[in-house]
């Protein structure tokens, strides 16, 4: 008899860590939220030491959803995150937090930077640091670009990560931090642009 309760069992505990994923994503959303004042965020550190605890790791599949689908490899929690604005010609650095050092700002023709790249093709992109064995997952929502730092837990070439790129990309995007990195773009592109208010003041 235990064995015809197995599959409901299995839908209970899904559907137990849905809410308990739901939860946590409504407090995180509503405590962003409250950062807000006149149209923008009020302490952007508060709101990326709010956001990195979220974003969770997972695993890069090949085939996924199939019956010959298999792990490449698995990627650790996001352990930085970076926002970047475009003015005065430069992608300047809002804030970070983690476990970087960030450059101030990138010049429009550093076309190495994946934030710039990000920021002038209008992307979201994925890209990969071999030395430092991290992916990038960049995102741009209006005049921002937001970098966030996932470390591989086994090293890849250049090469490798290169060849499955699009499995790289769809691990990310479909991943549980996936609704975290909506928010953050439907966020971010409708705060107020800063140099038309301080015009109109």
């Amino acid at each position: 008899m235990a064995i015809h309760f197995l599959p409901v069992a299995h839908e209970i505990r899904e559907n137990a860590l849905l809410a308990e994923e739901f939860d946590r994503f409504q407090s995180f959303t509503m405590a962003a939220v409250r950062l807000l004042k006149d149209g923008m965020i009020s302490d952007w550190a508060d709101f990326l030491e709010k956001l990195i605890p979220n974003l969770t790791g997972g695993e890069v599949l090949q085939r996924p959803g199939t019956l010959l689908e298999s792990t490449l490899v698995k990627y650790e929690p996001c352990n930085s995150v970076s926002v970047y604005r475009y003015r005065d010609g430069l992608m300047q650095l809002v804030e970070y937090s983690g476990r970087i050092t960030p450059p101030e700002f990138y010049h429009m023709e550093e076309e190495s930077s994946f934030v710039v790249t990000a920021y002038k093709n209008d992307v979201q992109d994925v890209r990969y640091n071999e030395d430092k064995q991290t992916l990038y997952y960049t995102l741009r929502s209006g005049e921002y670009v937001v970098c966030f730092h996932f470390r591989l837990q086994e090293k890849w070439t250049q090469a490798n990560v290169a060849s499955f790129k699009n499995e790289f990309y769809h691990a990310i995007i479909t991943s549980n931090a996936s609704l975290y990195f909506d928010f953050v773009a439907e966020l971010l592109g409708g705060l107020k642009n800063e140099s038309k208010s301080n015009i109109q003041q």
